[in-house]
């Protein structure tokens, strides 16, 4: 049986600190979006042109975890599944500086993700020793392309912090075009990026990004939201106590306050005042 003391509550809405369980059940106010994101993955499994998204949101309102959400329900769908790899990027992609590094970091990832595909791993090791970025979009495209046409297959790329890869990593426009350029032909790749607030490469009409994505935002939680979240992560702790929530009404309403319905905020802060009993805290 699963332990719940393994799941983390100061790690909300950071995926790689909670269970796919504690992730389900601590996912509320998204059902909209989630459900949208969900039909347009369904229809591009069938279609070669793909819809790309993009999520808004300050740090803390629950953008890695609403990736992770979309992940979890894609394994969980037998057809998807077998229709639909993710790739991932890591957080802080501070190695992708061109198209071609882009490239390379989605080879190494699918080299993970398609272990049973020998040829991605096989590919991998090729590009360590490649230096030209020609070669690079030579190699690595046809073999996208042919392998998930082949397989009925779409991949879909999530990039966390689009914003930054776009103004302090990635700077050359036509790099950036070229990235724009490769979603946009029928290849098989689907882009989901999330970014703090909206920025330059999709909101400038001569950006290569413009009006390119369905842009969502990610409201802050309002109180019954916040209630229901504070109710929940006690209840996944073994503590749901009625007169203890009731207790506790006045510090939800605070806390709600205070971090302006952030749900990370919100249940960081409140472990501090009532898990760690900190004094000052209170």
């Amino acid at each position: 049986m699963r332990n719940r003391s393994d799941d983390s509550r100061i790690g909300l809405y950071r995926p790689g600190m909670s269970s796919p369980f504690r992730r389900e059940q601590l996912t509320i106010g998204r059902d909209a979006i989630l459900l949208d994101t969900l039909d347009h993955l369904r229809s591009a499994a069938d279609r070669k042109s793909k819809h790309h998204f993009l999520f808004l949101g300050p740090r803390g309102i629950g953008k890695s975890h609403l990736l992770a959400v979309i992940e979890d329900r894609l394994a969980e769908d037998p057809r998807l599944a077998s229709r639909m790899v993710v790739a991932r990027f890591p957080e802080e992609s501070i190695r992708t500086l061109s198209f071609a590094d882009l490239l390379k970091q989605l080879v190494s990832i699918l080299a993970i993700r398609l272990a049973d595909e020998p040829q991605w791993k096989e590919l991998c090791a090729k590009l360590v020793q490649v230096q030209e970025a020609n070669e690079v979009v030579d190699l690595v495209v046809p073999l996208l392309r042919r392998t998930n046409e082949l397989k009925k297959r779409t991949v879909v790329v999530m990039i966390e912090n689009l914003n930054e890869l776009f103004s302090k990593q990635i700077r050359q426009d036509q790099q950036i075009g070229a990235i724009r350029k490769f979603f946009m032909d029928k290849n098989g790749c689907l882009l989901i990026g999330t970014a703090p607030m909206h920025f330059d490469a999709v909101t400038d009409v001569a950006q290569p990004f413009y009006d390119f994505f369905d842009t969502q935002l990610l409201q802050p939680f309002d109180k019954e939201q916040s209630v229901t979240l504070l109710q929940k992560t006690r209840a996944l702790d073994g503590k749901s106590d009625t007169n203890a929530e009731k207790d506790l009404s006045h510090v939800v309403m605070a806390l709600h306050d205070m971090t302006g319905g952030n749900p990370r905020l919100m249940v960081m802060t409140c472990e501090l005042i009532v898990r760690e009993k900190i004094e000052t805290a209170k």
